[in-house]
Formats: structure tokens, sequence, C-alpha cells
């Protein structure tokens, strides 16, 4: 059966334009029989006409002959004279139809075809000869144009035919059995393509980028089986490939070494095999619902019994997906005795750090304490701010020269207002702490005893600031007393009173 293939639906067309010609072929050659039949009537009523014409003898005998044509003679003056049927002659004027010419035609008058010939009269005037033209086909040729034009068409669309089913359904099949031998993959697909083109051409060449693709998609198979057994071979756990089934498919080496079980008794065997060793038959409800959620379920505790028939404590981890049709598990073992081993390593080492940390700890805040009591003792006042002016240290020296506690000072300003300073020197000492000035303070402090009396104490004020933004010490103060008989530069009240250069 013939397929509607582009090559079909022409030959289709082109069907039908070959009966259109030959039915066109047919009817002018019948038209051309029929008009060669009333050029021999014409033909022959001319050859009469002059006959009669030249033996003069008048038309009675003519008519009494019963001559199937109509003759009229005309005068000269084209008036009609004498006729054998006068109801012929009268359907049209004959004489001017006939021409001066007197050659025989056939022509159309009231609707109907009638052959004419004429002839001079040697008494002068012209004999006229009408008959009407045959309306039919002569016998057989209607039939003989049948024949031909059936038998031209059958021969035209026999062979329309055959070269459409070489053209379409015959190249289809073969293309079709092309696209099969390169999609096998079994041969090269550029050989198979220049042993098609003896038959089919550039037909052929179409299936190039096909096996271009196969080829490139051959070569990433390939390397896609080459990672996965390199996968396979490098895992340090225990992999293990099966169908939902219970068909095993693959397992790695780590799998094999740890089981002992040979590669014959596991690849392509029943998971009934591993019972002894790793038994998978109750996590494949687990593969089962991974397979429905579409995601891996991992941490499951279980055991593995090795060649040595120890049970390994392991970790499993599965994933279900489907390969070629068929529901597939991923098993992935984890031997948590290394792990488990580690850890308590791990846990020993950790205690013993964590008392080494509050050993060490316990020194160093013992030495902290015992440089604040040094410091103290020593009259060293330490303060330190944070980027805004925050009071975040306020030691025992400074307490002991203001008399106020860290909370009575909580910013900066609090802290010049509580350290005895004149009001100029305490300007001086606030543009001094904002500044970027490596220079030392100089500032005289009054400061109230315990007998309620005012004394002037001396410090040299030394500002650190902090290696990193965001400390809250981000600057600290240090200041050192210096004893009363040791002079030093006094306030000039110009904004850096007390700013000095220690030698």
């Amino acid at each position: 059966m013939l397929s509607p293939t582009p090559a079909v639906r022409a030959a289709l067309f082109g069907l039908v334009v070959v009966t259109a010609v030959a039915v066109a072929g047919a009817a002018l050659h019948l038209g051309a029989v029929s008009a060669r039949s009333g050029q021999a009537l014409a033909a022959a009523l001319d050859a009469r006409v002059h006959t009669v014409a030249l033996l003069g003898a008048g038309l009675a005998p003519v008519a009494d002959a019963g001559l199937p044509e109509t003759l009229s003679r005309y005068g000269a003056d084209g008036r009609l004279v004498e006729t054998t049927d006068a109801e012929r002659a009268g359907v049209a004027d004959w004489f001017r139809i006939a021409g001066a010419d007197g050659a025989a035609r056939v022509v159309e008058t009231g609707g109907l075809a009638y052959a004419v010939a004429s002839a001079d009269l040697a008494s002068g005037g012209r004999l006229v000869a009408v008959a009407p033209a045959p309306t039919s086909l002569p016998d057989g040729a209607l039939l003989r144009a049948a024949l031909a034009t059936a038998s031209l068409w059958g021969v035209l669309v026999g062979v329309l035919v055959v070269m459409t089913w070489v053209a379409g359904p015959r190249t289809a099949h073969q293309l079709a059995l092309l696209g099969e031998r390169i999609a096998q993959g079994q041969a090269d697909g550029d050989a198979l393509i220049r042993h098609a083109g003896l038959q089919l051409g550039p037909f052929a060449d179409a299936f190039q980028p096909v096996a271009d693709r196969f080829r490139a998609l051959g070569r990433q198979s390939h390397d896609v089986q080459q990672h996965v057994a390199a996968l396979y071979q490098i895992n340090p756990h225990y992999v293990l490939l099966c169908s939902l089934d219970g068909e095993i498919v693959e397992a790695n080496p780590a799998f094999y070494a740890a089981t002992g079980l040979p590669i014959e008794a596991v690849r392509g065997g029943r998971v009934e095999a591993l019972r002894e060793t790793f038994p998978v038959e109750p996590l494949m409800e687990l593969a089962r619902r991974s397979l429905r959620e579409g995601s891996a379920i991992t941490g499951v505790e279980y055991a593995l019994i090795g060649r040595d028939d120890e049970t390994r404590p392991v970790e499993v981890a599965l994933r279900g997906f489907e390969l070629e049709g068929r529901e597939m598990v991923l098993f992935q073992a984890t031997d948590q005795a290394h792990q488990k081993q580690l850890e308590r390593r791990v846990a020993a080492f950790t205690d013993t750090l964590d008392l080494m940390v509050d050993q060490r700890v316990h020194q160093l805040s013992a030495g902290q304490e015992a440089l604040r009591r040094v410091l103290d003792a020593a009259g060293v006042v330490v303060a330190s701010f944070d980027a805004g002016g925050a009071t975040s240290r306020w030691n025992g020296a400074a307490t002991a020269l203001t008399g106020q506690p860290l909370a009575g000072v909580p910013h900066f300003a609090a802290a010049t207002q509580v350290l005895g300073l004149s009001p100029t020197e305490r300007t001086a000492f606030t543009q001094w702490f904002w500044s970027p000035s490596q220079e030392p303070f100089i500032g005289r402090h009054g400061v109230v005893g315990r007998d309620g009396e005012t004394r002037t104490r001396q410090l040299i004020w030394q500002r650190v600031d902090a290696d990193m933004a965001g400390r809250s010490d981000l600057r600290t103060l240090v200041g050192v007393e210096v004893p009363a008989y040791v002079g030093l530069p006094g306030p000039s009240g110009d904004g850096v009173a007390g700013a000095a250069v220690l030698v």
C-alpha cells in the first residue's frame, strides 16, 4: 500500500495532470477528425460543382439524380436564378459566403456547419454547392481514439506508479533500514551512509547528523561508564547495586574484599545469596520508599559479616532509581568500626585537651589577677573606652584616685569630671584624648583625701590604641603619678595644656 510520502503526493498530482492531458488530447484528436471529415466533404462538393459547371446542362438533371447537396445558380449580380432546394438556398446568402475565389470551405451559419463550394459558369454567373457538414464522427473513429487514449494513459500511469514506488515507499523503507542500522550502533555510521548512498544518493546524507550525534553519544556513554567504574573501584565504602525484584547487578571491589564472596556468586545472582553476609531483603521496603519519594535514605544502622566471620557495624545509605526501565536500588555501607575507634580516641583526646585548657586558663586568670593587684598597689591608673567613649575598664587605682567605681563613670565625659582637672585642663585633656597625637599628657588633679582636704597630684597620661576596630577597649588611658618634687610644665591654656615631651 502506498504511503502518503511526498513522492506519493506528487504522483497523485501527476496522475490528475496525466488524466486531464489525456482527455484533452482525445478531445483535440476527435475534433481534428471531425474537421477533416468536413474538409473532405467540401473537397467532394468542389469536384462535383466544377463537373456540373463544365457540363452546362442545367440543374434539372442534377435534381433528378438525387444528390445530397443543394446546387444554386446565381447571376453575375449575385441574384439567385435557379436552385435544387429553395429552402436550403434561402438559409443564407451562399453567393457571398462562397466568395469570389470559389475555394471550398466549411462555414457555420444559423448554428449549423455547412460545406460550401462554387464554380464560375461559362454563360456567366456562378454555380454554388451547399451540403450540411457531418455531425457525427466516422465509423470506428471514436473507438479507435478511446483505445489509443486509454492505452497511452495506462502506460503513463504505470510508469508513474513504478517511479512513485521507487522514489516513495521503497526509498522510505531503505531510509528506515538505514536509520535502524545506525541506531543499533553496531557498525560505523559513516560506512553505512556511504554504502546506502549507492542506491539512495543524496537522501542518505540526511542521516549524517544522526550518525555524528550517535557517535558523540557513544563516546559520552563510554566516558560515563568509565567514570562510574572508577567510582566503584576507588570507593572505600561497600557498594551494592540490585534490582527491586531481587537480582544483584554489581558490587564494588571493597564489598568483595570485605565479604570474601566470589564475583560469580554475586554478580547476576539473587539477593538471597547475601543473607549470611549482608542481608538486604529487609531494606527493600526502604528502597521502594526512596524510589517513590525520589530521595536518598541515610543513617540506617546495620551490620555486615566479614570474611573472618566478624560482625562489623555499618551505616547504610540507599537510593532507589530507574535504569533502562527497571527499578533499581544502590546500597552504600560505611564501616563504622574504624570510625567508632576514632571517636573514642577523639573523645579521650578532647577530655585531655579540656583539662589542659582549664589549667592554662586558671594560670592565665591567676596571672592577670596578680597583675591587677600589682598595678593597683603601684597606683597606675588604667581606664579603657570604646569608639563611642563608653567606659569598659576602670581599675582600682582609678577608683582610688577619683573615689568613683566603674558604675559612677559610664562615659569618658563622666571620667573627666571626676578626675579633678581644672576647666582648662579638662578641655585640653578631652582634645588630647580624641586627637591622633602620640605625645603624653601631664595633668594635675585635685584629689580629696580621707581627711577632707584637697591635695594636688600630678600624673603623666599615655593613650594606647587597640590594634583592631570594634573592641570595647579601643582606647586605653594609662596614668602614672609623678612625685610633687619633680617639676613638670604647667598648663598654658591654649588647648594643648599639659602636653609635654619627656626626655
